[in-house]
C-alpha cells in the first residue's frame, strides 16, 4: 500500500536563510529528504507561484522527482469557482477536490460534524479541514516542519 503525503501548504519545504545581512527563503533539503524517504507520493499543492514549484521540481535530485506532485498557483486560479462568492478560498477548495481526485484519494464532499452547541449539523468539504474529509488510510495531511521531522 503507497504511502501519500498531502502538504496544503509549501512552507514546511522553505527555510528561512541569511545571505549578506539578508533574508532569504530556500528549500529545506532535510525536509525534502525525509518525505521521500518516508512516502511514496508528496502532493503539495498552494498558491505559492508557478515558479517557486518549477525551481523546487529542478532542485529534487532526480530518483526523488517521480515522488512529487506540485501544484502552484495557476492550478488554483484555473478552477471553476462560483461567481458569487469568487474568492480564493473556494478556488483553493475546487482545486483540492481536484487534486485528490486525480490521484484517486478518497474523501467525503459533505461529512456529519459537532457543532459547537454539541448538535449534529453537516459540514461541506474546505481545503483547510481537508484531513477530516479524507478517508483513505494511505494519506498523511502535514501542515508544519514538526509533523515531518521530528
Amino acid at each position: 500500500m503507497a504511502r501519500i503525503a498531502i502538504l496544503p501548504t509549501s512552507k514546511p519545504l522553505r527555510i528561512a536563510v541569511e545571505k549578506r545581512g539578508k533574508r532569504k527563503q530556500a528549500l529545506n533539503g532535510k525536509v525534502i529528504g525525509e518525505l521521500a524517504a518516508r512516502f511514496d507520493i508528496i502532493i503539495c499543492g498552494s498558491t505559492a507561484s508557478d515558479e517557486f514549484y518549477e525551481f523546487l521540481y529542478n532542485s529534487l535530485p532526480l530518483h526523488q522527482r517521480a515522488k512529487f506532485r506540485l501544484y502552484g498557483r495557476s492550478f488554483f486560479t484555473n478552477q471553476p469557482v462560483d461567481e458569487a462568492k469568487g474568492d480564493v478560498t473556494d478556488a483553493r477548495t475546487i482545486g483540492w477536490m481536484e487534486i485528490l481526485r486525480e490521484n484517486r484519494i478518497s474523501f467525503e464532499t459533505i461529512r456529519k460534524a459537532m457543532g459547537d452547541d454539541l448538535l449534529p449539523r453537516m459540514e461541506q468539504f474546505s481545503w483547510e479541514k481537508m484531513a477530516d474529509f479524507i478517508i483513505d488510510d494511505r494519506v498523511t495531511v502535514l501542515r508544519d516542519i514538526h509533523e515531518i521531522i521530528h
